[in-house]
């Protein structure tokens, strides 16, 4: 399997940096000074790292960084926020209230993302 190019990787690793207090201003104003569907689309991206961290804290604290990959990477069976939601509500992380909530914003995530409107 060919290698990705060094500006794929870069961008890869950018995308998925860690947000600093530094950031959220100029976050701030980019999810809410722009369209109702770049709104939604941020703020599941920022509800989906908040969910991974929130799993992350519930492991195995001396998982590697090679078992955290294979779970929340692409083709990791944690990769998508209808996954993580599953695993979060069936280990009882969280309530029905809770899960119903998070199916709701990546319904409209989804159909934002996907709508030609």
């Amino acid at each position: 399997m060919p290698t990705k190019p060094a500006y794929i990787r870069n961008l890869k690793a950018f995308t998925r940096g860690d947000l600093s207090y530094s950031d959220l201003p100029k976050l701030e104003a980019e999810m809410y000074g722009s369209s109702d569907r770049a709104t939604v689309l941020m703020l599941c991206a920022v509800l989906e790292t908040c969910l991974t961290i929130f799993l992350q804290d519930h492991m195995r604290p001396a998982l590697n960084s090679e078992d955290n990959r294979r779970l929340f990477d692409t083709g990791g069976c944690l990769r998508d926020l209808s996954s993580k939601t599953m695993i979060g509500y069936s280990f009882n992380l969280f309530g029905p209230e809770t899960k119903g909530d998070i199916d709701l914003i990546r319904l409209l995530r989804n159909e934002f993302a996907h709508s030609r409107r």
